[in-house]
């Protein structure tokens, strides 16, 4: 938990480790194949992005999802 507490943005799967950055307010990324993402997505989406597909589409999301953090946090 430490190390993730002091991560900039996390990329994972649909995992317990989503959840875990979600409760410590990490930014992340969360990518979604065969579950819901209305139904096991972060609620907050201004730091938490579900993503699907390529991995451009993963990239995309998490250059998005740090912008907005790095405004959070200066805010």
């Amino acid at each position: 938990a430490e190390i993730l507490r002091r991560s900039a943005v996390l990329v994972c799967n649909d995992t317990g480790v989503s959840h875990l950055a979600a409760a410590l307010r990490v930014p992340s990324v969360v990518v979604f194949t065969d579950s819901e993402v209305t139904r096991w997505a972060p609620l907050d989406t201004t730091l938490h992005r579900p993503a699907h597909g390529s991995p451009e589409q993963v990239l995309y999301q998490a250059r998005r999802v740090a912008r907005r953090a790095d405004r959070h946090v200066a805010a």
